[in-house]
């Protein structure tokens, strides 16, 4: 998917909505930027795994 998102072009005379249809993208895919996770979720997971 992540080629597929890389195709895309906002500058572009087509529409986001035309666009992830062409290339097969759920629009909300387009849109979401992933999220890291906590300092504190990190520090519990590296605590459970020891």
């Amino acid at each position: 998917m992540k080629e597929r998102k890389a195709l895309m072009d906002v500058k572009s005379p087509l529409s986001i909505r035309v666009q992830v249809n062409l290339f097969d993208v759920d629009r909300s895919g387009y849109y979401y930027k992933p999220v890291g996770e906590s300092v504190e979720n990190q520090a519990l997971m590296v605590t459970i795994y020891e």
